[in-house]
C-alpha cells in the first residue's frame, strides 16, 4: 500500500509540475513572438560646440515647461544636476522671491525680452527648459494582430537654452529629439518606450553632453 501511495503522490507531483510548465509556456508564448523598438536620439546643437562656464555668476532656473507626466521629474532632475555644478549660486524660480517675470518665457527670445529678464530678476544667467511630444502613435505594449500593423512612431523633443542676462545673448542652445518607431512586422506583441520615457531619456542625453563640455569648480 505504501508503494501505491508513493506512486500516486509521484504521479500527482508530475502532473502538477507538467501543468505549471504548460501554463508558463502558454503565458510566455506571446513574448516569443514579440518585438521591441529601441529609442534613438538626435542631438541638434545648432553649432554649439562648447559648454558653459559654471564658475561665476548667479543662475536662475525657470519653471520647466513640460508634459504633465514629466514636469515634476524633470524639475527635480534639473535642480539636482545644475546644483551639482553651481552649488548655492543656483536658484529655482519657485523658491525665489521678489522676481518680476512673465508667465512664460518662450524659447529663442529677443534681446528686449532678455533685458527685461535682467531687470526683473537681477540674476546673471537664466536657464530655460522645454519638453513636449511631437508624435504619439504607439502604446507601451501593443497586442494588435500583425495583419493590422501599420507601423508608427513616438517622438518627443527637449530644448535647453541659457541666456546671459548681462549681455542679452543666448549663450547655449541645444535640442534633443527622441523617438521610437515600429516598422511593419509579423509580430503580434510590440513594446515601445512611452513619450514620457523618451523625454526623460532626452534630458539625460542633453545634460550628460552639457556637463562633459562645461567648466565647473570641481
Amino acid at each position: 500500500m505504501a508503494t501505491i501511495g508513493m506512486a500516486v503522490n509521484s504521479k500527482m507531483e508530475f502532473n502538477n509540475s507538467s501543468m505549471k510548465y504548460i501554463i508558463s509556456v502558454f503565458l510566455l508564448f506571446p513574448f516569443f513572438l514579440s518585438s521591441c523598438s529601441v529609442p534613438r536620439y538626435i542631438v541638434e546643437s545648432n553649432g554649439q560646440n562648447t559648454g558653459l562656464d559654471f564658475t561665476t555668476g548667479k543662475w536662475l532656473l525657470n519653471f520647466v515647461d513640460a508634459t504633465a507626466g514629466t514636469q515634476n521629474k524633470l524639475t527635480t532632475m534639473a535642480v539636482s544636476d545644475f546644483s551639482q555644478a553651481l552649488g548655492a549660486r543656483l536658484v529655482y524660480v519657485a523658491e525665489a522671491s521678489g522676481l518680476l517675470l512673465p508667465k512664460m518665457v518662450e524659447m529663442n527670445p529677443s534681446k528686449s525680452v532678455i533685458k527685461r529678464l535682467k531687470t526683473g530678476t537681477d540674476f546673471d544667467y537664466f536657464i530655460n527648459i522645454k519638453a513636449n511630444d511631437t508624435k504619439k502613435q504607439l502604446g507601451n505594449v501593443d497586442f494588435s494582430n500583425h495583419h493590422f500593423n501599420k507601423g508608427g512612431i513616438n517622438e518627443s523633443e527637449l530644448i535647453l537654452e541659457v541666456y546671459d542676462l548681462n549681455t542679452s545673448e543666448i549663450i547655449y542652445s541645444q535640442k534633443v529629439i527622441a523617438f521610437v518607431a515600429r516598422e511593419n512586422d509579423n509580430n503580434d506583441v510590440h513594446f515601445a518606450k512611452s513619450n514620457d520615457d523618451l523625454i526623460i531619456g532626452a534630458y539625460k542625453k542633453m545634460i550628460d553632453q552639457l556637463m562633459k563640455k562645461s567648466i565647473t569648480n570641481k
